[in-house]
């Protein structure tokens, strides 16, 4: 099943991503739980970071938040 841009901002705000930056080609989302996380979700693709590295990118029609959140938990909060 092919997810649209708006159904991945919205999958991702009920885990409590907030929006950061708006444009009309890309979303930054960031999660006040989770300092240095950063998705983009683009018109075509979504991708997260963690402190400027890369651990998730899929196409929407690939996008699956659980595997997205398993890699959020997987990679755990940064240490100070």
């Amino acid at each position: 099943m092919a997810f649209s841009e708006t159904e991945i901002l919205n999958a991702l705000t009920q885990h409590g991503f907030r929006p950061a930056y708006r444009s009309s080609a890309v979303t930054m989302l960031v999660h006040p739980g989770q300092p240095g996380l950063a998705v983009r979700v683009g018109t075509t693709q979504a991708a997260i970071e963690r402190d400027g590295r890369e651990i998730y990118r899929a196409p929407h029609g690939d996008f699956d938040v659980e595997r997205l959140l398993a890699l959020v938990a997987s990679e755990g909060s940064p240490q100070p």
